[in-house]
This record gives structure tokens, C-alpha cells and sequence, in this order.
């Protein structure tokens, strides 16, 4: 399959005032986060709160600017694209947003969450559904 999506060490700081007598802080918001996303695939990012989710999206659909890594959309890299590439490459990729009606609940396991589905929709047996939830 070919990759549509490739993310190499994908980096994001900001500069943050901590005062006005105060020295800026610098905020590390993605530190080398690394994947391939191939056609026909579907990738998830799932993280707590403040752990870069967001700022991922963000740069990975061209609405920020990375401080450092390579970012490679329908093979076209990202950092050297003129204006008009860029507005192109941003037809390209779009969000998906989580429902939080739809969204994992904290106190259920994730493999009964991911089974419930398929006890609802299919005839599959429990160990069936099973080993297609570790799958």
C-alpha cells in the first residue's frame, strides 16, 4: 500500500512569557513523533490531556507551523511548498473530530468496548470476538 501521510521526527516549541522580569520559557509540545499512514489505513492518536494531541492535528492538517521534522502529504514535503502547494495539500488532509458520546469510557475495558460492537452486530462467539478485539 502506498503512504499518503509520512511524519519524521516531528517537532513543536513554543516560547511561552513567564513575566515581565522573567526569562521566556520553552514549551515542548511534540518532541520527534514519527509515523506513516498508508492508503486504506486508519490511524488513532490517543493520549491524555496535554500530551500533544491536538498540536499533531494542527500541524499535520498545515494550520501551524513545525519547528522541526519532516511532514511529507500525498508525497509532497510540506517545509518547501510554495503557497499554492500548501493550499492544495490542505484539501488533502482533514480532521476527523471524536463525538464524546462515541469517545472510550475511563471505567469500561478497552477490549470489552471494542467487542461490544460485534456482540451487537455479528454472530461471533466470545472468543471470537475476542482475538478480532486483540487483532
Amino acid at each position: 500500500m502506498s503512504v499518503v501521510l509520512s511524519a519524521r521526527n516531528l517537532t513543536r516549541h513554543y516560547e511561552v512569557s513567564r513575566g515581565l522580569f522573567k526569562p521566556h520559557a520553552l514549551v515542548r509540545a511534540l518532541n520527534g513523533v514519527s509515523f506513516e499512514l498508508h492508503a486504506g489505513k486508519t490511524l488513532a492518536v490517543v493520549g491524555e490531556s496535554g500530551c500533544g494531541k491536538s498540536t499533531l492535528a494542527r500541524a499535520l492538517t498545515l494550520i501551524e507551523e513545525l519547528s522541526a521534522g519532516s511532514l511529507q502529504i500525498a508525497g509532497t514535503e510540506v517545509a518547501g511548498a510554495s503557497k499554492s502547494e500548501r493550499k492544495q495539500l490542505r484539501r488533502e488532509v482533514q480532521m476527523v473530530f471524536q463525538s464524546p458520546y462515541a469517545s472510550l469510557n475511563p471505567r469500561q475495558k478497552v477490549g470489552d468496548q471494542l467487542a461490544e460492537p460485534l456482540l451487537i452486530n455479528t454472530s461471533l462467539s466470545r472468543t471470537e470476538r475476542r482475538e478480532k478485539c486483540r487483532r
